[in-house]
């Protein structure tokens, strides 16, 4: 399993997003968790676009959902 985060956001929030999923993926395939790798690749904001907006840096999420940012 793959995922991307926005650079930025505590390395420990990181860690327990990746265990989080390799659980969840385990469950839901009925497969033991040890079967499971989980890759969380960071990299920056701006890299992503979401909704044809560049995405915002963590911390300034309610400025973009309110439309102040680009």
């Amino acid at each position: 399993m793959t995922g991307w985060v926005r650079e930025g956001h505590p390395a420990d929030d990181t860690t327990k997003l990746a265990t989080e999923i390799s659980a969840a993926v385990a469950k839901v395939c009925e497969i033991d968790v040890e079967r499971v790798l989980v890759v969380i690749q960071p990299s920056p904001a701006r890299f992503a676009v979401e909704g044809g907006r560049v995405l915002p840096e963590p911390g300034q999420e309610q400025a973009w959902f309110a439309g102040d940012t680009a």
